[in-house]
């Protein structure tokens, strides 16, 4: 089974604080599947209109939990699970590892970006481009404003993201399909700055395939860890940790996790501990690595 990912990147300049934050109350995914956890318990969900292999990303208002809206990243529906205002088209793809992240405006309370990483395993594949689109919920039925502006182009299916080191911007991660660099860019009340930071390395099997695989940062911030898997299972992999500067949003000091008797399996999936102590991997079907 193929882990879904969601990344609900928090804070609004013009929302209120509030004790606690509720982005991340009602997750849809896979087929027309969803989790609500707004009253604290997990409850199912079966009204979502979604229906994806991978890709998926859900936000709820932070202060009271309900649903504002959710993607595959071609689609977007709205709390009333209507498609949105020139809401088709989006050109992620729904057998993209981590296709899509929902990122709040932090100049514009009303506003979200909706980044969107290519679907390289499709048949159908339409771009190998990150993109991003602006949602504006001004409108009751929410509105796509501006879609599919290119950022970079020849990117994996990796695609994370933080809060950056003021806690009011936001690092968006994304990586090179075919070679071994990092790509971070800023989104501050300014706006979306596409001008990355490059971070490179060099991993020690040699790998130039990075289509498939998790890409997760840290709780806390400080590390980065990337699972690097051509788009075909039974060929190497990797499972590698490095360092990550909120601050510059650069990522430094790489180390290989896995070893040589790993080399057939196929690292897929990533979570860190809520204590940032450890690493949890998965593989395409079968086991959980600490």
């Amino acid at each position: 089974m193929r882990i879904v990912l969601l990344l609900a990147c928090v804070l609004c300049i013009c929302s209120i604080p509030a004790i606690a934050q509720h982005e991340a109350d009602n997750w849809y995914f896979g087929d027309h599947a969803g989790i609500s956890f707004r009253n604290g318990s997990p409850i199912a969900l079966t009204d979502g209109k979604l229906k994806s292999w991978e890709s998926c990303a859900s936000i709820s208002d932070r202060n009271t939990g309900q649903l504002l809206f959710y993607t595959d990243g071609t689609t977007l529906w709205n709390n009333r699970h209507q498609i949105m205002i020139n809401g088709n088209g989006l050109l992620g793809g729904e057998s993209s590892t981590q296709g899509v992240l929902i990122v709040p405006n932090p100049g514009n309370c009303f506003e979200y970006f909706i980044i969107t990483a290519p679907d390289l395993t499709s048949t159908e594949k339409r771009t190998t481009k990150l993109h991003y689109s602006i949602v504006s919920l001004q409108n009751s039925q929410g509105e796509v404003l501006s879609k599919n502006n290119v950022i970079i182009d020849d990117v994996s299916e990796k695609l994370t993201g933080t809060l950056d080191n003021t806690g009011k911007g936001f690092w968006i991660v994304a990586h090179d399909n075919k070679k071994s660099i990092f790509y971070s860019f800023h989104i501050t009340a300014s706006g979306f700055d596409t001008t990355p930071v490059i971070s490179t390395y060099v991993p020690e099997m040699g790998l130039n395939s990075f289509a498939a695989g998790y890409m997760k940062i840290s709780p806390n911030r400080t590390k980065i860890a990337l699972a690097s898997s051509p788009t075909y299972i039974g060929q190497n992999t990797s499972l590698s940790l490095f360092d990550f500067n909120a601050s510059v949003g650069k990522i430094t000091n790489y180390i290989r996790l896995d070893n040589d008797t790993q080399k057939h399996t196929t690292f897929y999936g990533l979570s860190f501990s809520q204590d940032n102590t450890k690493l949890y991997a998965t593989d395409w079907t079968t086991f959980i690595y600490q």
